[in-house]
């Protein structure tokens, strides 16, 4: 179970070197990660259900959040 994505700028080109924190809403628990060359990301083995808030920030770009994703045992929850 897991969460992936892909940081955009407001053009939809890919932001390299991004962090992208995922955090537990449940436990307070985060994990960073930074984004591929293609701008994306990939968060595995998080417990399943939610909810979660992931947070994007890039030097010279407005930050985004995105609250309350839920994730399930199908796979990984996408995000872009």
């Amino acid at each position: 179970t897991g969460i992936e994505g892909t940081v955009n700028d407001d053009a939809g080109n890919p932001i390299a070197g991004a962090t992208v924190t995922i955090t537990d809403m449940r436990t307070g628990a985060s994990r960073e990660i930074t984004t591929d060359a293609d701008g994306r990301f990939a968060a595995t083995g998080l417990v399943t259900g939610g909810p979660y808030t992931v947070a994007a920030a890039a030097g010279g770009f407005e930050g985004q959040t995105v609250n309350d994703i839920q994730t399930t045992l199908q796979g990984n929850t996408s995000l872009t």
